[in-house]
């Protein structure tokens, strides 16, 4: 199923709201697409907002109201709010069914203004080159702080499996720049559109690239206190300790 068929499919699961029709949704979805990561970016920096325009030229305006823990959403005439929670499920949404999913074996760059502080001070402290090498994509999370998945695991290059380090969980919006792009053919393409994309919309699985404030503290807690984190056999991953 096509990225615009998903987003219609499950648009009042993710929102939660009644107030958006669909004619308004797409219109919306598009000019956020375009400048996805530039709003995403301006969201984590706790900008006031943000304004997206779409292939038309025409102008959304998305202000953050972080005193309400709300979001405002002005198009043409119409404004309607959205909790925090309920915009970041709007992204993740969009994220997955529009966003690039890498083949395995891809090299990247991070983004080191949209990583995790733990994670900052070992990709300084890890290598000279701190490229990462994907291993797996879009894996489950179990742990205390509730059920997500990771968009990439990845091995340091050019270490790639060791004992003596950790596989890095790293979301889709922390990759600054694409080294090397792994194999992609016909099958791959297939398998990212109707496995990885539609399994992640309909068990409603959120990213932990999406994550509220309090949210992403425990996560940083219970992923970064531990010495170790281990790949289970059913490819989830669960936080271990030493």
């Amino acid at each position: 199923m096509k990225g615009t068929e998903l987003l219609k499919a499950v648009v009042k699961q993710y929102i939660g709201t009644d107030h958006i029709t669909e004619d308004e949704f797409a219109q919306i979805g598009r000019a956020i697409t375009r400048s996805f990561r530039n709003l995403y970016k301006a969201y984590h920096a706790k900008e006031p907002g943000y304004t997206a325009k779409d292939h038309s030229e025409r102008v959304t305006e998305i202000v953050f109201d972080w005193e309400n823990y709300e979001v405002r959403i002005k198009r043409q005439e119409r404004e309607f709010k959205l909790t925090q929670l309920q915009f970041l499920k709007f992204l993740n949404l969009i994220e997955i069914c529009y966003g690039k999913v890498l083949p395995l074996g891809s090299v990247i760059k991070l983004d080191l203004d949209l990583i995790p502080e733990e994670l900052r001070k070992s990709y300084h402290a890890s290598s000279a080159s701190s490229m990462f090498m994907i291993s797996g994509r879009k894996s489950p999370i179990r742990g205390s702080f509730g059920e997500y998945y990771v968009d990439y695991v990845a091995r340091m290059y050019p270490f790639g499996e060791s004992e003596y380090m950790q596989p890095f969980l790293i979301s889709s919006m922390m990759i600054k720049s694409v080294v090397f792009e792994g194999m992609k053919n016909e099958l791959e393409e297939k398998f990212v559109d109707t496995v990885l994309r539609e399994e992640l919309v309909y068990k409603n699985s959120r990213s932990i690239g999406f994550l509220l404030d309090d949210e992403v503290e425990q996560l940083e807690q219970e992923m970064y206190a531990h010495e170790e984190v281990i790949e289970d056999g059913d490819g989830s991953i669960s936080s271990g300790t030493a």
